[in-house]
C-alpha cells in the first residue's frame, strides 16, 4: 500500500476506539458524529485497499490489522444495535403512547370484543 497507510490504519483504529468508547460511555452526541466519521474513514480506506492487489501490495503486518478491523465491526455493530433496543425499551417505559399493542384490533371487530345485545330481549324482567 501506500507509505500513509500505516498513519491511516493507525487514523481508523483510533476513530473505531472512539466510537467504542462513546458506545460504551452512551454520549450520543459524540456516537453520532464519531459514527459517521468511522463510516467516512472505511470507505475511503475502502477505496484505496481495491486499488492493490489482493495480497501482493499489503504486507502480512497490515493484512493482520485489516483482519482485526474487519472482525472488529460486526462486534461494534451488534452492540449498536443492542443500545438500539435498550434506548427503545426505555422510550416505551417513559413515553408509553410510542407503544404499539400487539393484540388490540385498530378497528371494531368482533374477535376479541366486549359482549354485544343482539336485540332478541329487548326488555327482560324478572
Amino acid at each position: 500500500m501506500s507509505k500513509d497507510s500505516p498513519s491511516r490504519f493507525d487514523a481508523l483504529e483510533q476513530q473505531f476506539g472512539a466510537v467504542a468508547a462513546a458506545l460504551r460511555d452512551g454520549d450520543t452526541s459524540q456516537l453520532e458524529s464519531l459514527s459517521s466519521q468511522l463510516q467516512q474513514m472505511t470507505v475511503e480506506f475502502a477505496r484505496e485497499l481495491e486499488a492493490f492487489s489482493a495480497k501482493s501490495g499489503i504486507s502480512s503486518t497490515q493484512l493482520r490489522r485489516a483482519k482485526a478491523l474487519s472482525q472488529g465491526f460486526p462486534v461494534l455493530r451488534e452492540s449498536l444495535l443492542r443500545r438500539q433496543a435498550l434506548v427503545d425499551q426505555a422510550l416505551q417505559v417513559v413515553v408509553p403512547a410510542t407503544q404499539t399493542q400487539t393484540y388490540a384490533a385498530p378497528t371494531a371487530s368482533p374477535y376479541g370484543a366486549g359482549p354485544k345485545a343482539s336485540g332478541r330481549f329487548q326488555s327482560f324482567t324478572a
